[in-house]
């Protein structure tokens, strides 16, 4: 699974990525940790370069477009990755999404991501995920 996750104010952007082997030590697949990227195993560091660009991203965000902008962005830097097989052999294995960390349109953004970015079967797992 992989996220790109920003904040309401889109000034701030982080991913994420977890993976099954990490998922079986924090609990096993089925655990509540599955879909919450606060909790996944691996994302970018303090240093990284997302968080040089979040740095921008609140110095200019007066000037940025709005979220609907934004998280359409995120959506076609994922796809581009995607197309670009940056995630190897197993890219379409791969779950993807956007969500916004504090925001009552959270879930509505998550479920339009990945509708966006994933096939039928694995936009179906996820738009289930609460079932």
């Amino acid at each position: 699974m992989t996220v790109s996750v920003t904040d309401s104010d889109c000034a701030s952007l982080f991913m994420a990525v977890n993976t099954v082997e990490y998922l079986i030590s924090y609990g096993g697949p089925q655990s509540p940790a599955m879909w919450l990227p606060d909790e996944w195993g691996y994302s970018d560091s303090d240093s990284g370069e997302l968080s040089k660009l979040s740095g921008l991203l609140l110095q200019h965000s007066e000037q940025l477009p709005g979220q609907d902008f934004f998280v359409d962005a995120l959506i076609s830097a994922i796809k581009q990755l995607k197309a670009a097989e940056v995630f190897g052999e197993h890219t379409d294995d791969i779950t993807y999404f956007v969500s916004m960390s504090d925001a009552d349109a959270a879930e509505r953004i998550e479920d339009y991501s990945a509708k966006q970015l994933n096939s039928p079967v694995m936009s179906s797992i996820f738009l289930n995920r609460n079932k």
